[in-house]
């Protein structure tokens, strides 16, 4: 059997962060009430920035949480030669409930083929 991938997990992100045009709007809202108690522009710009970076590594280590949970399962694959389907199901669908927002996983085989979905029934298998 094939060794699972980190790309063969479906998932369906939400909005994680305000998009760039409300970043802009809020910049300029800050801006204005900025210049109304005597606060310089670059100040608002560098409080901004900080509070973006802090948001940007919220996201990574979001991110970096799922993906290294998929590694886990992957390297089980790995090491033991394989896993059994109830056993893969059964980890599939705790990764599932600990993290919202995917809608699937799926192991795709050598050949690029989806051979099983978890939950059941939640993506139709196909080839890639």
């Amino acid at each position: 059997m094939g060794s699972p991938s980190v790309s063969s997990v479906s998932a369906k992100w939400g909005a994680i962060a305000p998009s760039h045009r409300r970043w802009g709007y809020l910049s300029a809202d800050f801006a204005a009430v900025a210049k109304l108690r005597g606060v310089s522009a670059d100040q608002i710009q560098s409080s901004i920035a900080h509070e973006a970076a802090i948001i940007e590594a919220e996201i990574s280590d979001r991110l970096n949480t799922r993906i290294l949970a998929l590694e886990r399962m992957a390297k089980r694959w790995e090491v033991r030669g394989g896993t059994p389907q109830q056993e893969w199901e059964a980890d599939a669908a705790i990764y599932l409930k600990d993290f919202s927002g995917w809608q699937a996983i799926e192991w795709i085989d050598a050949t690029a083929h989806v051979r099983w979905v978890a939950p059941s029934g939640g993506t139709k298998p196909s080839s890639i």
